[in-house]
C-alpha cells in the first residue's frame, strides 16, 4: 500500500537573508527540514510527502522546490501565493509550471482573510484556478455558504478542503460534529475532495482517538474514499502523538477495509493530483 501524507510543512531557520514573517511563530522549536521529514517518513512507513509550505517563512516555494530537486520520487508541494501582491492574478496562467508543484494552498484564517473571502474580494482566485486547471487545497472552516457559492459558479473547478473543514478552534468550541456536517454537505459537489489530515489535533481523546472515527467513517461515506486524501500536518500533530501513530490510525485503529485504506492512504491523492504511481 503507498502511503502518501497529503499535508506536512517544512521550513528552515530564520536567517537575515530568509527572514520569517514577523510576528508568526513556528509549530515546532526547531525548524523540521528535508532530512528531518526523511528520517520521520522511514520511522513511520511513509513513501511520499505533499509539501505545503508554512505561512511563518511568508508566501515562498523555495525551499519546497528544493526538497523537490533531491528528491523527486519523495517530495512534490502546493505552492503558496501572496493574494495581496499587486501582481498576484497574473501569476495563475504558469503557476503550473513550477517544478514539483501539484496545485496551490491557501489559507483563510484571518478575519481579514474571511471577510474578504466572503464579500468576494478573492473571486478571481476561484475563477482562474478553474480556468487554468490548478487543484485549490484551501483552509476555509465554517465558509460552507461561501464555498457552496463558488462551487455552483465553478463546477469544474478542483477544490480541497483542508483537514475535513475542522479548526483547532472549532475543536475547542466543541462544534466538531456541527463542521463535520457542514463539510460533508460539500460531497454533494463531484469536483470537492478533502484531506483527512489533522484528525488527532481534533480529537478529546489520546491515541487511537476514538472519539474521531464516526467523523472519518462519515467523511469517507460521504465523499467515498476517491476523493479522501490521509495526511497529518506533522509539525502540528507531533505535539499530540508521533508520526507512526498518525499512520496507524487509519491503517489499524479505526476499522478501515483494505480497499478503502489503498484508497484514503495515498493511491486517490496521487492520481487526483496527477503524481504518477511507483
Amino acid at each position: 500500500m503507498l502511503v502518501v501524507d497529503a499535508q506536512v510543512h517544512l521550513w528552515k531557520a530564520a536567517t537575515p537573508e530568509r527572514p520569517w514573517t514577523p510576528g508568526l511563530e513556528p509549530q515546532l522549536p526547531e525548524p523540521l527540514g528535508i532530512e528531518e521529514a526523511l528520517g520521520e517518513m522511514k520511522s513511520a512507513g511513509v513513501d511520499r510527502m505533499i509539501i505545503v509550505p508554512p505561512h511563518w517563512e511568508g508566501m515562498r516555494n523555495d525551499y519546497a522546490t528544493e526538497a523537490y530537486d533531491r528528491y523527486p520520487d519523495t517530495f512534490r508541494f502546493m505552492g503558496r501565493l501572496n493574494l495581496e501582491r499587486p501582481d498576484a492574478r497574473s501569476q495563475l496562467p504558469g503557476w503550473m509550471k513550477m517544478r514539483g508543484n501539484l496545485g496551490m494552498r491557501q489559507s483563510f484564517l484571518s478575519k481579514f482573510e474571511r471577510e474578504k473571502v466572503v464579500a468576494g474580494g478573492y473571486d478571481w482566485l476561484f475563477e482562474d484556478c478553474e480556468r487554468y486547471g490548478v487543484p485549490l487545497m484551501v483552509h476555509a472552516a465554517d465558509l460552507r455558504p461561501t464555498l457552496e457559492k463558488l462551487l455552483k459558479r465553478h463546477p469544474k473547478l478542483d477544490l480541497i478542503i483542508d483537514h475535513m473543514g475542522l479548526s483547532t478552534g472549532i475543536a475547542r468550541e466543541g462544534r466538531t460534529t456541527e463542521a463535520l456536517a457542514n463539510t460533508r454537505a460539500l460531497a454533494q459537489f463531484p469536483n470537492v475532495t478533502t484531506k483527512l489530515s489533522s484528525a488527532p489535533l481534533h480529537s478529546r481523546e489520546e491515541y487511537p482517538f476514538r472519539d474521531m472515527h464516526p467523523y472519518i467513517h462519515g467523511i469517507i461515506e460521504a465523499f467515498g474514499p476517491s476523493r479522501c486524501f490521509w495526511g497529518t500536518d506533522l509539525s502540528h500533530m507531533l505535539h499530540t502523538c508521533s508520526y507512526r501513530e498518525g499512520v496507524t490510525l487509519f491503517t489499524e485503529a479505526a476499522g478501515l477495509s483494505p480497499e478503502v485504506l489503498d484508497l484514503v492512504m495515498g493511491r486517490a491523492v496521487c492520481e487526483h493530483l496527477g503524481w504518477p504511481l511507483p
